[in-house]
This record gives C-alpha cells, structure tokens and sequence, in this order.
C-alpha cells in the first residue's frame, strides 16, 4: 500500500530514500490521476481532500461539517457534475461531522472531481 504522507528524515548512503518518502513511489504516485473532493452550497470542506481511485479501498468514507444547520435537506453526491447519490437527512448540524461511503466502482476513469452539496427539498 502506497504511503499517504512522508516523515522527513536524513538521506540514506545510498540515495534512494529521500525525506522518508521512497523516490520511486512518489513517482508513481505523481503519474496516476487524483481526484479532488469539493464542498459547496452548504458543505465546508471533506476530508480527504483527494482521491487516487486506483490506489483506494473498495470504499472510503468521506467526512465533512455544513456551515449551518438544516432541517429535511438532502445531501448530494455529484461526478463531474453529474448525480451519484442523494441522501436524504432530517437534521443536518454544523456541530456534528456527516458522512458519506463512496464505492471505487461507482468512480468513472477520467473523473475530475467529486462534489457534495446540502440541497433543501422544497416544502
């Protein structure tokens, strides 16, 4: 599995371990695409920020606070601008963090981002 932060120690003697991050897999890493997760329309920000579809679990879950508190408004999971999932929540509060389970085979190959959005339902 692919390291998803590096430790910064000394170079080793023979140079191939710089910064604690293995060159090689930093390399790899830097060719595969990321896929960078947004929060709009009520959503402050998830974590994680990116995702390597290749390099994921079969799922990962996504966390991340509104910026205010709903009543009956439903969450949004949307690809490249394009409807995934809508889930609907009763209460929605900025003091608790909300979650969402993304599955690597509901990922498209060329995605460019992931956005989740808070869309109150009409009443």
């Amino acid at each position: 599995m692919t390291p998803l932060f590096c430790v910064d120690i000394t170079e080793n003697r023979n140079n191939d371990r710089i910064n604690g991050c293995d060159t090689e897999l930093l390399e790899q890493r830097r060719e595969r695409q990321t896929v960078r997760l947004t929060g709009k329309n009520g959503v402050r920000y998830t974590v994680p920020q990116y995702l390597d579809p290749e390099a994921m679990e079969e799922t990962v879950t996504v966390r991340f606070r509104v910026g205010k508190p709903y009543r009956d408004a439903d969450l949004a999971v949307y690809l490249d601008g394009r409807l995934l999932r809508r889930v609907h929540k009763r209460i929605l509060t900025p003091g608790e963090m909300e979650q969402l389970t993304l599955r690597r085979a509901d990922l498209p190959r060329e995605l460019a981002e992931i956005t989740i959005q808070v869309e109150e339902v009409a009443q």
